[in-house]
Formats: C-alpha cells, sequence, structure tokens
C-alpha cells in the first residue's frame, strides 16, 4: 500500500522510525480450514474474530475472507485525517508516530504485512484511544519490543487460549521495560524500582534522538514530555525519572546543572508528598543544585507533616465494616442510609496536596454502593474505578484526570459535569446536567449527550 505524503512528517529516514535496526522478522504460520465456523478459528484469526464484533465468520467461504476483511479495515485506519485534533503541534507528533507505524507495519518482505489479521490487531491496539477530542498519542515504534510483545502474547494464545489480552498495554510495559534497560535483554519479565538519567544534547549528543525517544516512553502520561517538550527540555539539560514497579511518578527536569522543576503523576507544579523523601534522598546523593525549587521543597516539607499525621491517625481506624464511613466523617464527609442506601452530604479528596490513594486508602472502598451525593462530587485526581450505583450528584461534578470508569447508573447533575481528561467511556442513564458539561481530553462525545437535558453547553476545547 503507498502512502501519502503528508506535511507534517518527516521521510523513514528519521531515526524515530529506524533505531532498532537489530530485528529478526518473524516467522509466518498457516491454518488451513475445512469450513467455517468459529470454533475452527484459532491464534490471532480467533482474536481478531473476537475483538470485531462486526466479523461474522458464517459469511466466510475461506479463510482468505478473514484477511480480505483485516485489510480492508486496515485500509481505512490507515488514512490519516481522522487522527488530527486541531491542535497542530499534537497533531504533528501523532502523525509522525502513526507513519512510522504503518510504513514498518506495510514494508516488503515484512512478516505483517501478509499477516493483516495480525497488523489489524497490532494498529488497532495502539491507535484505539488517539481520538479528534483528546490529546492521546500512539507509543513509539520499537520493532524489537513490538516482535518481543507479539511472541508473547502468541505463546499466551497457543497455551492458556486466553484471548482478552490488552496488546497495547503489554507492548507499552515492554517498551519502558527496554528503556530502563542498560541493554539489550528485555525477557526478565521484571520492573524495577529506581531512578533513570536520560542526559541532555549537552551531555550525550550522539545519542539526541534516541533518548527524546527514551524521555517520552519513561514519562506519565500527563507529562508535557510524553510528547511535544521532551526534545524542547532534553536541549537545556538532563532530565531524571523514578520509576517505582516500572511506573513513573516522579520527574526532574534540569537547566544546566540545576534543577529547575520536580513534577508528580498530578503535573501540577506540587512535589507530590508521598515522594518526597525519595526526592530529597536522590538530591542529597547526587548533591543537586535546588535553588530554583527552594520554596516548593519548603512547602512540600511542611505539607508532609499534615500528611504524615493523618497516615498514623487512619492507622489507629478500627478494620471493620464501618470502616469507610469512619474514614469519610473524619475528612467532614456526612454518611447516612436510607431503606439501606449509602448516601455521602459531598465527596472531596483529603488534602488539595494529596489523595486517598497516596494515604494508602482504597478509594473503591469508600464510594462503595453509594447511591447519591447530595452536595458537590469532587473526585479530581481520584483513583476510584466504579462508581456503580451512584445515582444522583446534587450540584457539581468534578471527574478530571480521575479513574473513574463506571457512571453507568448515573442519572442526574444538579450542576457542572468537569469531564476533561477521565476515562469514563459512556454514560447510558445520564437524562440531566445543571449547566455545562466539560469533555476535553476524554473519550466522550456531544453525540453521547444527544438525549440529556443540558442547562449550559457542551464544552470540547
Amino acid at each position: 500500500m503507498k502512502i501519502a505524503f503528508n506535511p507534517y512528517i518527516q521521510t523513514t529516514n528519521n531515526n524515530r522510525c529506524n533505531s532498532y535496526p537489530n530485528l529478526q522478522p518473524l516467522k509466518a504460520d498457516t491454518v488451513s480450514f475445512t469450513a467455517m465456523k468459529k470454533s475452527q478459528f484459532e491464534g490471532w484469526d480467533l482474536a481478531c474474530v473476537e475483538r470485531f464484533k462486526e466479523v461474522n465468520v458464517q459469511k466466510f467461504n475461506s479463510r482468505d475472507d478473514l484477511d480480505d476483511f483485516a485489510q480492508k479495515k486496515l485500509d481505512e485506519k490507515y488514512k490519516l485525517e481522522q487522527y488530527h485534533n486541531g491542535n497542530l503541534e499534537d497533531t504533528k507528533e501523532r502523525l509522525a508516530r502513526i507513519q512510522c507505524w504503518i510504513e514498518y507495519l506495510t514494508r516488503d518482505n515484512n512478516i505483517y504485512d501478509t499477516k493483516p489479521v495480525l497488523s489489524l490487531i497490532i494498529f488497532d491496539s495502539i491507535t484505539k484511544d488517539v481520538k479528534p477530542n483528546n490529546h492521546e498519542q500512539p507509543p513509539l515504534l520499537n520493532p524489537g519490543v513490538l516482535a518481543q510483545t507479539v511472541e508473547q502474547i502468541e505463546t499466551r494464545l497457543k497455551e492458556d487460549k486466553t484471548y482478552n489480552f490488552n496488546f497495547a498495554k503489554t507492548y507499552q510495559n515492554n517498551l519502558r521495560m527496554y528503556e530502563m534497560s542498560s541493554d539489550d535483554d528485555m525477557d526478565t519479565g521484571k520492573t524495577e524500582t529506581t531512578w533513570i538519567k536520560i542526559p541532555s544534547k549537552g551531555n550525550d549528543p550522539e545519542n539526541f534522538e534516541k533518548n527524546v525517544g527514551k524521555l517520552k516512553t519513561l514519562s506519565h502520561r500527563s507529562w508535557c514530555t510524553k510528547t511535544t517538550h521532551a526534545k524542547k527540555y532534553l536541549e537545556k539539560g538532563d532530565f531524571h525519572v523514578y520509576l517505582e514497579n516500572g511506573k513513573p511518578k516522579v520527574g526532574i527536569r534540569f537547566i544546566g546543572n540545576e534543577i529547575e522543576e520536580i513534577q508528580g503523576e498530578l503535573n501540577n507544579s506540587v512535589i507530590p508528598v508521598k515522594y518526597l523523601n525519595v526526592i530529597e534522598d536522590y538530591i542529597k546523593e547526587n548533591d543537586f543544585n535546588t535553588t530554583e525549587v527552594k520554596q516548593s521543597l519548603e512547602k512540600a516539607r511542611k505539607i508532609a507533616i499534615v500528611f504524615e499525621k493523618l497516615k498514623k491517625e487512619i492507622a489507629e481506624i478500627p478494620k471493620d465494616d464501618k470502616m469507610a464511613d469512619k474514614i469519610l466523617k473524619k475528612f467532614g464527609i456526612k454518611v447516612t442510609y436510607k431503606d439501606g442506601k449509602r448516601i455521602l452530604s459531598e465527596y472531596k479528596q483529603p488534602h488539595n496536596e494529596f489523595t486517598y490513594s497516596d494515604l494508602e486508602i482504597n478509594e473503591n472502598e469508600l464510594v462503595k454502593d453509594v447511591y447519591k451525593i447530595k452536595g458537590y462530587a469532587y473526585f479530581k485526581n481520584s483513583k476510584a474505578t466504579d462508581l456503580s450505583s451512584l445515582k444522583t450528584i446534587g450540584r457539581w461534578a468534578d471527574f478530571r484526570n480521575s479513574q473513574v470508569t463506571d457512571l453507568s447508573s448515573l442519572e442526574s447533575i444538579g450542576g457542572y459535569a468537569g469531564l476533561e481528561n477521565s476515562k469514563v467511556r459512556s454514560m447510558p442513564s445520564l437524562i440531566k446536567v445543571g449547566t455545562n458539561i466539560l469533555i476535553k481530553d476524554s473519550y466522550l462525545t456531544p453525540d453521547d449527550f444527544k438525549n440529556v437535558e443540558i442547562g449550559g453547553k457542551i464544552i470540547t476545547e
């Protein structure tokens, strides 16, 4: 398939696409079928049938029909215009990454080009969350890590017959492990808790482009270094990332030899108090210059006193069936019951600078079976995922940057609904929202609210 020139991207000689030449193509396998029944498909073929519900194997005359379906689907997904999001820098980055994937998957004498079913699963997985109304980016292409991921899942398909795998998540976990490794051994299956130093252009000019890709891969999804600012920052100084069990938690940005900025997962210009000791130990160990972040560190130390006090007090609360109610009461949230249904006076995080999760509280237990929230529902940055019992929110609801996925029973929100960068994919029961709805950078679109009575407007930008 020929790919049309696009002005946003460079050619494939760009070493963003070709940084990993030492890879071997996978060996093709063929499966023959005498009749087109679902039970006769296996491996990647069956995974494709399970993933794409529009596949009707009963209409297939031969195995080739599945390849035809996959290729037609790929042709549609390869059309680049659908990945624009209205932001020039975001779109430029997206298209550059996506075209690297397309060119690799369609390269002559490449196993992926001869197996459209496998290519479809890969490409659909890495672009699934890239929508016109969000800032999500597909992962960077690393052919070696891709081959490793394919082999891992292929083994699982053969041995465990498990078809509910998450290809994109497995690939990105493998990619992080690769970037964390000091050599090419990617088969340990382990994650680490460690600091990773990514040198600046001045300190490692020969590997600058590779280090830009490394920073993008190891950055938290909320950091601008995940996409547009990685190159800009590494041109000025080193970048250090703290990974806990392989997941980015803290980023330290330098200009020259001086710390310019310390960010946590929330990317809110506040040093994460949960990791303050880790940060300060690292600074002391390396004798970093902290002049620019002196005030931020002093503020974090004051907050840490409150944080540690609360942790001790919460540890003293009896671990019984009323523990969640007692924790909420401690933070001024009244819990009542009506006809056996759990009702909260409001909902909020324990502090502006840290969450229940930071205090090692399972937030799903706090909101379990909650039927109604009378006042404000402040779930910004919340780690809770399940609010499937919630029917009513009396005032405004803030789900910005939250992990909440299930609002399937929610019928009404009394005021403003903030869903920016949330993980909510649908709100099937929603009937009424008091004022505006903010869905910028979310999975939701205006069409999701076409049957909802809205007292304001839907904001997408």
